[in-house]
């Protein structure tokens, strides 16, 4: 270990057989001893925030993926340019997708439905739509939809890409 501008004094280290130890009754000693002990609570503050960063991304791309990507079965494009994309989503009776989010969205019933949202914090919230009805929605929740009932769940989802209006 280094000093400010100079080298541990000779009489401060003791030789061992794989590195070198400093003598107990040194100041160096509680330095070095200090200095391990805030590298080692360093190293393992680092380890924790990178092992947070890592699961934040990971849960991120999990929970935070373009439904059409993840779920083709039950998203299809219908028309998109640089400002929306129209979505025609079709879930038959007893039928889930993943984990899914969407942007800013204007959503439009085809025919009579009821999706079940599982949410990521493990919750559910109820998503009946019915024919010719319109609904804008604003903060769409990342969400698993499931199918329920007995009847097949049809709308038309209008993506805003450039925000939603105020």
């Amino acid at each position: 270990m280094l000093a400010r501008g100079g080298v541990i004094p000779p009489a401060c280290v003791q030789p061992c057989a794989s590195h070198v130890l400093l003598r107990s009754d040194t100041p160096w000693f509680r330095v070095h001893r200090i200095a391990v002990h805030f590298l080692s609570n360093a190293r393992q503050d680092r380890q924790e925030r990178v092992a947070a960063f890592a699961f934040a991304a990971l849960m991120r791309s999990a929970y935070a993926q373009d439904a059409v990507a993840v779920d083709p079965a039950h998203h299809k494009v219908e028309f998109e340019n640089d400002q929306i994309r129209v979505v025609h989503v079709v879930f038959p009776p007893g039928e889930s997708s993943v984990m899914h989010s969407h942007p800013c969205l204007i959503a439009i019933g085809v025919a009579d439905g009821e999706l079940t949202f599982r949410l990521p914090d493990g919750s559910t919230r109820l998503a009946p739509i019915r024919r010719g009805e319109v609904l804008v929605v604003r903060q769409p929740p990342t969400h698993n939809p499931v199918n329920n009932s007995g009847t097949t769940h049809d709308v038309m989802v209008v993506e805003l890409k450039t925000g939603c209006p105020k």
